[in-house]
C-alpha cells in the first residue's frame, strides 16, 4: 500500500509539509448501535504507514452520515506517534443504471410507443362504437320494415328470419371486436402506468450520491496502525417485536409455561451494507434536549361560585407495574423503556443490507409458568377471552411492542404488550373461545326524591347470560364493574340481596365471579347496585 509522494495542494490543512503520501484504507463496519431514529457506526482497519504526511481514503462510506459526528482515532498508539490533522467526506454524484443515457432513450422510446398505441386503440374503439350504433339502428329499421310488410303483404317468415339473423351476427361480431379492443387498451394503459411508476421510483429511491472518507495524518514513527472511524447516520431505526409460544397441549389441558422471545426489527437505508457486524439496539434518546421549558404568564381571575356540583363519569385504567392493564401507551413515537435506557445485544455477527426492509434479529427469550383463565368482560366484549398471566422471568424488562401468538404449532393471532419490569406480571389475550356465548343487558330505574330529602336514588341492574356449546365443561371468570365515587355528594352501594351469585366489589369497583358451566349448559349472573346523588349534583 505504498505510493509515490505527491505535492500537497495549497488548500490542504497540511501546507506546512512538502509532500503527502496517498494510501487506501480498508476499514469495514465492525460495530453498529441502532437507536430509535439513527445509528452509531464504527469501522476498524489496520494500515501500514510511512513516516511523514499521509492521506488515507476510505471508499463506500454512507453519504448520509452527519459530518460533525466523524471521529478518527488510533487504537493502541501513543498520541506523539500519530496525529490526525483533518477528516472530511468527499461526496460525488452517482449515475445509476436507470439514469444512463441509453436507458433513458430506451425508456422514452417505450413510452412513446405505448402512448401511440393507446391513441390508435382509442380511435379504433371510437370508430367501432359508431359502426355498432349503425348496426343497432339497422336492426331497429329491419323490425319496422317487417311490421309494415306483415300488414300489407303476404308474410315472408324465412326472409324475415334471414334478415334478423344477419343483423344479429353483425352486431355480435362487432361486440367481440369491441371487447378485444377494450382488453388491449386496458393492457397498454397498465404497461404505461407501470413504466412511469418504475421511472419515478428509480429517480427517488435509488442512491444518487457516493462518498469517500479522506483522513490527513501526520506520522512520526512508521509502522502498522489500527484505526477506528465512528459516525452517526440517519435512515436507520429499530423496534422490539415479541413472539409468545405456548407449549403443546396434552389431553386438552392448557400448557404450564409460556416462552416469550424478543426480536429486534431493524430497518436501514443509509447507503452502506452492514455485513458481519456486532449489533446493539439501544433505547437512548440522544436527541432529547435538556433546555428548561419556557415560562408563560398564568393570570388568576375571580369567578362566581357555582351552586350546582357538576359530576361526570370517566373510565380510569388500573395502573400496575406492567402488562396489558399497565400504564397507558406513550403518546410519542418511540420505544417505551420505562424511563431507564436499555442496550440489548444481538447474538453473533449479523448482516443488514441497505434496502429499507425490516430484518428481525433475536435479542433473547424467557420462559415462565402461566395461569390460564377464560375471562368474560361483557361490557367490553361479548365473548370469553382466553387469557394467560405470567411473570417476566428475565433480568431485563419486556419493552412495549406487538406480540405474535403461537399456539398448537400455528399463528393464533397478534396482541400487544406494554412495558413490563423484571419479575412483574403481565397478561396476554389469546382470542375468544368459540364455544362460549355471552349476552349482557343493562337497565336502570330512577326513583324520585322523598318529600323531606334531597337525595335521589337510581337502581342499576346488569344481567349477563352465559352458554356453553361445547361437549366439555368450562370454568369462566366473569368480571363486571360498578362506579367508584370520590365525593360525598354521590354514594354508590352494592345491592347484595339482588346480586346473584353473591359477590362484593374490590377497591377499584371490580366484581368477580367464578362460574362453572357444564357441557351444553347455561348460567346467569346478576349485578345490582344503587347510585344516590344529592340534589346539588348535576351530570349523573
Amino acid at each position: 500500500m505504498t505510493a509515490a509522494p505527491v505535492p500537497l495542494s495549497p488548500t490542504s490543512p497540511m501546507t506546512a509539509m512538502t509532500a503527502i503520501t496517498p494510501l487506501t484504507l480498508n476499514a469495514p463496519v465492525s460495530d453498529v448501535t441502532v437507536l430509535e431514529d439513527r445509528a452509531h457506526v464504527i469501522r476498524q482497519g489496520s494500515v501500514t504507514l510511512p513516516a511523514g504526511a499521509v492521506r488515507l481514503t476510505l471508499a463506500g462510506i454512507a453519504p448520509v452520515l452527519a459530518d460533525k459526528t466523524l471521529l478518527v482515532t488510533a487504537l493502541d498508539a501513543p498520541l506523539a506517534t500519530l496525529a490526525v490533522a483533518a477528516v472530511r467526506v468527499e461526496r460525488t454524484p452517482l449515475i445509476i443504471a436507470a439514469d444512463k443515457p441509453e436507458a433513458i432513450a430506451a425508456r422514452e422510446a417505450e413510452r412513446r410507443r405505448l402512448e401511440a398505441a393507446i391513441t390508435q386503440a382509442t380511435a379504433a374503439l371510437s370508430m367501432l362504437d359508431g359502426e355498432l350504433e349503425t348496426v343497432q339502428h339497422l336492426g331497429v329499421q329491419t323490425v319496422a320494415d317487417i311490421t309494415t310488410d306483415a300488414a300489407w303483404s303476404t308474410p315472408d317468415v324465412t326472409g324475415w328470419n334471414r334478415a334478423l339473423d344477419a343483423v344479429a351476427e353483425r352486431e355480435a361480431a362487432l361486440g367481440e371486436r369491441r371487447l378485444g379492443l377494450e382488453r388491449t387498451l386496458e393492457e397498454q394503459q397498465r404497461q404505461l402506468t407501470d413504466l412511469l411508476q418504475r421511472w419515478a421510483e428509480a429517480s427517488t429511491t435509488q442512491t444518487t450520491m457516493s462518498a469517500q472518507l479522506a483522513v490527513d495524518l501526520q506520522v512520526a514513527v512508521a509502522g502498522t496502525y489500527r484505526l477506528q472511524i465512528s459516525y452517526l447516520v440517519p435512515a436507520a431505526c429499530w423496534r422490539p417485536y415479541h413472539t409468545a409460544e405456548a407449549a403443546a397441549e396434552i389431553d386438552g389441558r392448557m400448557p404450564e409455561t409460556i416462552r416469550l422471545a424478543t426480536d429486534a426489527c431493524v430497518w436501514q437505508n443509509t447507503g452502506e451494507d452492514w455485513t458481519q457486524v456486532r449489533l446493539r439496539c439501544s433505547t437512548v434518546r440522544s436527541s432529547l434536549g435538556t433546555a428548561p421549558p419556557l415560562l408563560s404568564s398564568d393570570p388568576l381571575t375571580l369567578q362566581k361560585k357555582e351552586t350546582a356540583l357538576v359530576v361526570e363519569v370517566r373510565s380510569q385504567a388500573i395502573e400496575t407495574t406492567g402488562g396489558a392493564a399497565g400504564v397507558p401507551a406513550r403518546t410519542v413515537m418511540g420505544i417505551d423503556d420505562g424511563g431507564e435506557a436499555q442496550v440489548l445485544s444481538c447474538d453473533g455477527p449479523v448482516v443488514i443490507p441497505s434496502d429499507g426492509m425490516p430484518h428481525r434479529l433475536p435479542l433473547g427469550s424467557m420462559q415462565a409458568p402461566a395461569q390460564w383463565t377464560l375471562l368474560v368482560c361483557a361490557e367490553l366484549s361479548p365473548a370469553a377471552i382466553l387469557r394467560s398471566r405470567q411473570a417476566n422471568a428475565a433480568a431485563t424488562p419486556v419493552l412495549a411492542g406487538p406480540v405474535d401468538l403461537i399456539r398448537r404449532g400455528g399463528l393464533a393471532g397478534r396482541a400487544t404488550v406494554l412495558y413490563v419490569a423484571p419479575q412483574a406480571s403481565f397478561d396476554l389475550g389469546w382470542g375468544p373461545d368459540g364455544d362460549i356465548r355471552v349476552h349482557r343487558t343493562e337497565s336502570r330505574v330512577d326513583d324520585k326524591a322523598a318529600l323531606l330529602s334531597n337525595w335521589t336514588t337510581t337502581v342499576h341492574k346488569v344481567v349477563i347470560s352465559l352458554s356453553n356449546l361445547a361437549d366439555s365443561p368450562r370454568t369462566l371468570t366473569v368480571q363486571e364493574r360498578i362506579p367508584v365515587s370520590s365525593i360525598e355528594q354521590v354514594r354508590i352501594e352494592p345491592d347484595a340481596a339482588h346480586t346473584i351469585p353473591a359477590a362484593q366489589p374490590d377497591a377499584q369497583g371490580i366484581v368477580q365471579w367464578t362460574i362453572s358451566l357444564p357441557a351444553r349448559g347455561q348460567s346467569t349472573v346478576t349485578l345490582q347496585y344503587r347510585l344516590q346523588r344529592h340534589g346539588a349534583v348535576v351530570g349523573v
